[in-house]
């Protein structure tokens, strides 16, 4: 008889020590204590105007970890991390005709739920100061480049090309606009067209020929021309 309690005993405290057991690894596992998921940081890079940005390369914690698409977009996996853990996250983004400001911020991870798909997903919008953002306007005449060549913009003086024919727009804080450009140089008819300029793209202005001379203006120059002979005699 007593053997027989002994017995119901022990299965019974087996029992218990079983229960808390399983009880307790169901509570670490849902805490992520053992067995941690995968939590999904959802970033969208934009510029302050909202234009989303590609290219831009992010960092957690001082390791590089991708950089955004075509949309602004990067899903960044975290594993391992407690809810309520700080990460520093920096952006940084340059290239020809486009940079932004280097960008810190933290991110608090979420608590989560395993039994909730969309607590395992967090958004991070990080907005981003564009520092330089230019397009480029290549102007070439007779197949060479056209130096000195006056651009305007919708009607307003813009500058001129520089040594190597090209003139650069400015779009900052944008990346993008539309406009009317207008092209002049001696010796050629001028070139109107309208352009939509992108940061680090180039638009292109040509002249195949120039403006023939009428025989008049000829005649002119060859009379100027000897009239100063003669006075240098």
């Amino acid at each position: 008889m007593k053997s027989s309690m002994k017995w119901v005993i022990g299965v019974v405290a087996l029992l218990v020590v079983a229960g808390l057991l399983a009880v307790g690894g169901w509570v670490a596992y849902e805490q992520g204590w053992i067995f941690a998921p995968v939590v999904i940081v959802e970033v969208t890079a934009a510029t302050e105007m909202g234009a989303p940005l590609a290219g831009v390369s992010v960092e957690l914690v001082g390791e590089g970890r991708g950089i955004t698409s075509p949309e602004g977009k990067l899903a960044l996996p975290l594993t391992t991390i407690a809810p309520g853990s700080v990460i520093a996250v920096r952006a940084t983004l340059e290239r020809p005709g486009l940079r932004i400001t280097p960008h810190e911020e933290k991110l608090v991870v979420h608590r989560w739920r395993r039994r909730d798909p969309a607590s395992l997903r967090q958004a991070l919008t990080l907005t981003l100061e564009v520092a330089v953002s230019t397009a480029e306007v290549m102007v070439e005449a007779g197949g060479a480049p056209a130096v000195g060549a006056d651009v305007a913009i919708d009607g307003k003086p813009a500058g001129k090309t520089d040594a190597t024919g090209i003139f650069k727009v400015d779009l900052t804080p944008g990346l993008s606009r539309t406009g009317k450009l207008a092209v002049k140089l001696a010796g050629y008819e001028p070139l109107q067209q309208d352009v939509a300029f992108e940061a680090g793209a180039r638009v292109a202005a040509t002249w195949s020929r120039r403006v023939p001379t009428p025989r008049c203006a000829r005649s002119t120059r060859s009379w100027e021309r000897w009239w100063a002979w003669r006075a240098r005699r």
